[in-house]
């Protein structure tokens, strides 16, 4: 007899399994939890709180990275200490330890990096050292903070309901800042003698950068600082800058620095303007005006060379300042700069002396210099070379003047020396007269020109043979 083989089947109804949050909350409590040096730690689930309780102690030691995705409470009597990167991407609160030092270790930093606007809050006032701010979607801080070393721009805007504070004052400590990555409402700036402090300021997406100076103090510790939207309006009484009348003011804001208990100051303020309607012209048709108590008006020196201008940015500084108040920056009804003269006269002077303009260049002399060629000098101009003089021109006795490109004269001429203008071995010179009144050849000597183009509607006196 056969034994023939019996298959058996079994069958499982099919079943849906779903894996259950392990928890809700990673709670530090009255222990350490440490993420060593070069090691990231996540926690992956925005949805998982961090508590760190009843004395727990969170550290992040140096080069170690915390990232927490869901929010990060550190309770009373409970201690972070950071001198890596901890990385938050949800809430903060801070109840515990104000400093986040890591004692003997790195100066550690903190990252706000959501993808939803985020929030600093809590009875205590963290003191950060390094704060990098990296979400586009912004920063509430409604508890006072404190930075003691360098505040980060990556992206977003730190909407400062409470007081920031920054603490650090050997160096500007800002970097990245710009438009829609600044600081909106409390800041305060602590400050020290000769350090260039960058204030990162703005509102509505406008950066409105300010630079402060402390040339010299006493009694000073800090300003706190604050940018005001506004379109404010010249007084009725006018202001004038060197002379100059203002004709409006920009419209979009003013910045106001106010300090705590200070006895004597020097400073210097500058200030950068965005998001006003442009005013055109150019630099010197800006100057930086302050409100110190008494309205707007012209203090302290302008100086024309510290002025910036584009069709969107404005920067203007004034120097020397001695209190402190609120600053805007003003256009002007016509140019500040009259540019001086150099000097009354150029003169070439000695056998050895050549002023050549060469070959494709161009060189032009004020119309309140004489050019005085001398003591056998020599001018020269090359071919293709131009020579513009708007005053007058004289070739003293000895003296060669050798065109091979275009000797263009506005003013007066007067020939004592060599009568031949040709440029030896050069190409045939020209010499042009167009000056805008009427113009005059003199001199001993009978001039020997080339090429002359006559372009002055004014006429030429020819007073000596040529």
């Amino acid at each position: 007899m056969r034994i023939l083989p019996v298959l058996f089947f079994l069958l499982f109804a099919a079943t849906t399994s779903v894996a259950q949050v392990v928890s809700l909350e990673l709670s530090v409590k009255g222990v350490y939890f440490k993420v060593g040096a070069n090691s990231t730690v996540t926690i992956p689930s925005s949805s998982t709180t961090t508590n760190n309780l009843t004395s727990g102690n969170l550290i992040v030691s140096d080069g170690g990275t915390f990232v927490t995705e869901g929010d990060l409470v550190n309770a009373a009597t409970a201690n972070i200490q950071v001198g890596g990167v901890l990385n938050l991407k949800k809430g903060f609160i801070n109840d515990g330890t104000a400093s986040i030092e890591l004692a003997g270790g790195n100066v550690g930093t903190v990252e706000f990096s959501g993808t939803a606007v985020q929030t600093v809050a809590g009875s205590s006032v963290t003191e950060f050292e390094n704060l990098h701010m990296n979400n586009a979607n912004g920063l509430n801080l409604n508890t006072a903070a404190k930075i003691s070393d360098s505040l980060i721009f990556t992206s977003g805007i730190i909407t400062a309901n409470a007081m920031l504070e920054m603490t650090g004052t050997s160096e500007s400590f800002v970097t990245g800042a710009g438009d829609n990555k600044y600081i909106d409402g409390l800041y305060r700036r602590h400050l020290d003698n000769s350090v260039n402090y960058t204030l990162p300021v703005g509102k509505s997406g406008h950066y409105q950068e300010a630079e402060l100076l402390i040339n010299s103090s006493t009694g000073l510790s800090y300003v706190d600082v604050a940018y005001t939207t506004s379109t404010e309006s010249v007084p009725g009484s006018g202001i004038t800058v060197n002379g100059i009348n203002v004709s409006s003011f920009l419209n979009y804001g003013y910045w106001t620095l106010s300090p705590d208990a200070v006895t004597s100051v020097n400073y210097n303020f500058t200030g950068t303007s965005k998001g006003h309607t442009d005013q055109g012209n150019d630099q010197d048709y800006y100057a930086l005006i302050c409100d110190l108590g008494a309205g707007w008006q012209d203090i302290g020196t302008h100086s024309i060379s510290t002025q910036t201008y584009t069709s969107t940015e404005v920067t203007a500084k004034r120097p020397a300042l001695n209190t402190f108040g609120s600053y805007i920056i003003a256009h002007l009804a016509s140019d500040l700069y009259n540019a001086p003269p150099i000097t009354n006269e150029l003169m070439i002077k000695g056998a050895t002396a050549y002023f050549k303009v060469n070959d494709g260049a161009t060189a032009s002399v004020h119309a309140s210099t004489t050019t005085n060629n001398t003591n056998a000098a020599n001018l020269v101009v090359s071919d293709g070379g131009t020579l513009v003089t708007e005053g007058n021109l004289v070739n003293a006795a000895t003296a060669n003047i050798q065109v091979g490109g275009v000797l263009n004269l506005k003013k007066g001429f007067t020939n004592d020396g060599t009568a031949s203008f040709e440029l030896a071995g050069g190409n045939v010179g020209t010499v042009e007269f167009s000056g805008n009144a009427a113009q005059t050849i003199d001199g001993a000597s009978v001039t020997q020109f080339e090429n002359l183009h006559m372009n002055n509607a004014n006429g030429l006196n020819l007073n000596t043979a040529a």
